[in-house]
């Protein structure tokens, strides 16, 4: 009769654990299509930095195929520099599709990409809890990605592709040399602070196996390392060469204060990407969770090393450790960079997740962590899909004057909107249709930008403050004095009545006198006016 019932239970067992791993997949699907919604909910997915390098994208593929009317404004900057692949992408894109279908194709390559690497690695990591995965869902609609970082976006799934190839080749002892340093050097060219902190951690693995007593023989763990290390060659030459050619920027760090830093670990400040209406609630509901496992699963890692000493598994709870160290300590403004604290918290929070994963802590604990962490996500999600939807319609009511827009146009666009996700507008005019000039391109101002403006048509001390404020003080026939054109046509947004401080009468007289209203959106939101003739 025992036999009879221990032979049932585990055919019961069984039949559960065949039940779940059918489903796991098929759930992690959905709710990561979920998540690519709000990228689909109208034919723009705005984002603030987005339209530029859409913009960008264009530029380079009409560059490229010699036209001499934009290589009059810009450059290409063919220095193997980090930044690139976003664009390299995008090129080819614009030549098989629409713009709008290639800004979608994008950013759903960032979040999909992202979901399904973080799924690789654990279960790679943690194949006996996979269904933990799920735990990546509030990052795929992280703060970086609605603010249109797109490359930092594509790296974080290179960051996984590249940790789990690393973690199979020194189990196995047979590292695949080729496509680790061609997911490395992907890595090097879509953002060089994921890279870092991919070839810090692959550097870690390799120290690590080496001296953890479960680690591989010698001789298997030293072939390993050689092709690692050659493997890590052309990306680490690659980042020496730009440091050392990259010019230092002055500037002195600075640090969030240590409260500040503590809110923003408990309200999700890495995924809080636009502050739209629910989403604070959200991923605030979705972090508290998820950092109360953490603290359980420490607790349990830790008894378990003092019981049983280290293994390899044991990297990743003090890659936790030490990254969170790293939030903590690490200035949030150095040396001309800006917001580093939201990005140390997302790379912090993922260790924190892989944590969750591998230690050995009680199995309800992580379902009911995983559990709050999907719900509060969907409501995240949902608040992510609205927002797409208003700024999406915004940005089709700004592109209604388009159509009217000449070849060859050099164009100003004037923002005297409030919401700051409006500044980029201007640039999804020069994505299709007419090949255009829009004065208003900031992100051809980087150094690390693929194409550049020509320095003799920089427009920005010609014009005015139109690229930073709105209320902008210019002088439109200032480009054509400076720089010996033009400026076609200016494009107003929310330029209304109730606007009428003294630059904007100024701007209107100079309207008066110079151009002619060829087209106006609804409400006269936003105007195109033409040089006169």
């Amino acid at each position: 009769m025992k036999e009879r019932a221990s032979a049932l239970g585990a055919g019961t067992h069984a039949m559960g654990h065949g039940w779940w791993t059918r489903l796991e997949p098929l759930l992690f699907t959905l709710i990561t299509a979920l998540h690519v919604v709000p990228v689909h909910a109208t034919r723009w997915f705005v984002t603030l930095d987005g339209p530029s390098h859409l913009y960008s994208a264009r530029i380079l593929k009409e560059l490229l195929a010699g036209d001499p009317f934009l290589a009059g404004f810009f450059r290409i900057h063919a220095e193997p520099v980090p930044y690139w692949l976003a664009h390299a992408l995008m090129v080819p894109l614009h030549a098989l599709l629409p713009a709008w279908a290639v800004d979608r194709v994008m950013y759903s390559l960032a979040v999909v990409g992202l979901a399904f690497a973080f799924r690789w690695f654990i279960r790679t990591v943690a194949p006996q809890r996979s269904w933990t995965a799920l735990l990546v869902m509030p990052f795929l609609l992280h703060y970086a990605l609605r603010l249109g970082f797109l490359n930092f976006s594509l790296s974080l799934a290179l960051l996984f592709v590249v940790l789990t190839l690393v973690v199979r080749g020194l189990r196995s002892g047979v590292v695949r040399a080729v496509p680790l340093g061609l997911a490395l050097l992907l890595l090097y060219f879509a953002h060089l602070t994921t890279f870092l902190v991919g070839a810090g951690a692959v550097v870690c693995q390799v120290l690590w196996y080496r001296w953890v007593p479960d680690g591989t023989a010698h001789s298997a763990w030293k072939g390993a390392a050689v092709r690692i290390t050659g493997a890590l060659a052309l990306p680490g030459a690659l980042t020496l060469l730009y440091f050392v050619r990259s010019a230092a920027v002055e500037g002195p760090a600075q640090y969030l204060p240590f409260a500040t830093l503590v809110q923003y670990l408990w309200q999700g400040r890495a995924w809080n990407g636009l502050g739209a209406e629910g989403e604070l609630w959200a991923s605030t509901w979705s972090a508290v969770p998820l950092l109360a496992a953490g603290a359980v699963a420490l607790g349990a890692w830790v008894r378990a090393v003092v019981r049983r000493g280290f293994t390899a598994v044991d990297l990743w709870p003090l890659l936790a450790l030490a990254s969170l160290v790293a939030y903590f300590t690490l200035p949030d403004v150095m040396a001309g960079g800006s917001s580093a604290s939201p990005r140390l918290q997302l790379f912090s929070m993922f260790f924190v997740c892989i944590l969750v994963a591998v230690a050995p802590m009680p199995r309800g604990v992580s379902l009911l962590a995983v559990g709050a962490v999907v719900l509060a996500d969907l409501a995240h999600t949902r608040a992510h899909y609205l927002s797409a939807r208003s700024l999406g319609e915004e940005a089709a009511a700004y592109l209604s004057i388009a159509a009217d827009l000449e070849q060859h146009t050099v164009v100003l666009p004037l923002n005297y909107g409030s919401n700051w996700m409006h500044s980029n507008f201007p640039n999804y005019m020069g994505v299709q249709g007419p090949t255009v000039v829009v004065l208003d391109h900031f992100t051809a101002l980087a150094p690390f930008n693929p194409e550049q403006w020509v320095p003799e048509r920089l427009p920005y001390k010609a014009i005015g403050t139109f690229a930073e404020s709105s209320r902008p003080c210019v002088r439109m026939g200032g480009y054509a004095e400076a720089c010996g054109v033009a400026v076609d046509a200016v494009v107003t947004w929310k330029l209304h009545e109730d606007v009428n401080d003294s630059c904007a009468m100024d701007v209107r007289k100079q309207l008066a006198e110079g151009y002619t209203e060829a087209a106006s959106g609804a409400q006269g939101d936003v105007r195109l006016f033409r040089l006169a003739k």
